[in-house]
C-alpha cells in the first residue's frame, strides 16, 4: 500500500483538512504531529481526526505538506525516534500494560509499530533507550525510585 489522501476534519470546531496516510501513520496537512492509527481502516474520506483511536507518535522536523513527505518523515526513522515527549511514553507504557502477553514473553496482538509476536523484552528495550533515566526507574517503578529519594534526601 503506498498512501492515500483523505479529506476529513479536526479540532472541535470539525474543521476541514487533508489528511495523508501511509500504512497507518497519518498526519493533517501542515503539521508536525504525526500519529500511528490502531486500525488504518479507522481513516476514510470524511473522517473526524478527532475520534481516531490512534497514538500521537512523534513529532515531524518541519510541517508535512505531501503524502510524499509523511511517507518520508516515517521511512527516515524506521523506529520512530523522532521527539517523544516523557508523558506520551508514559502513556504508551500504561496502554502497554493491556496488551496480553504469550508463554513465551510476545504480545499476543499488535501495539503501536511492533506486530503480534513481537516479544516483550524487544518493546522493553525500545522504552528503555527512550527514558531520561532508565525503564525502571522512570516507568516501571516510578514511586519506589521516588521513595528511595526521599530515603537518601532525609
Amino acid at each position: 500500500m503506498y498512501g492515500r489522501e483523505l479529506e476529513g476534519t479536526y479540532g472541535s470546531c470539525k474543521t476541514p483538512c487533508t489528511i495523508f496516510e501511509y500504512e497507518g501513520w497519518y498526519c493533517v496537512e501542515g503539521s508536525v504531529n504525526v500519529n500511528l492509527s490502531s486500525s488504518p481502516e479507522d481513516l476514510f474520506d470524511g473522517v473526524d481526526v478527532e475520534e481516531v483511536c490512534d497514538v500521537d507518535f512523534f513529532t515531524a522536523s518541519s510541517p508535512i505538506n505531501s503524502l510524499d513527505e509523511l511517507i518520508e518523515a516515517v521511512e527516515e526513522d524506521p523506529e520512530c525516534c523522532g521527539e517523544i515527549s516523557f508523558e506520551k511514553l508514559k502513556e504508551m507504557w500504561d496502554e502497554f500494560g493491556d496488551i496480553p502477553i504469550d508463554k513465551n514473553e510476545c504480545i499476543e496482538t499488535g501495539f503501536c509499530i511492533w506486530p503480534k509476536g513481537t516479544d516483550r523484552y524487544d518493546i522493553w528495550h525500545w522504552f528503555d533507550e527512550r527514558c531520561p533515566n532508565n525503564l525502571h526507574d522512570d516507568l516501571m517503578f516510578p514511586d519506589e525510585n521516588d521513595f528511595n529519594n526521599n530515603l537518601i534526601m532525609t
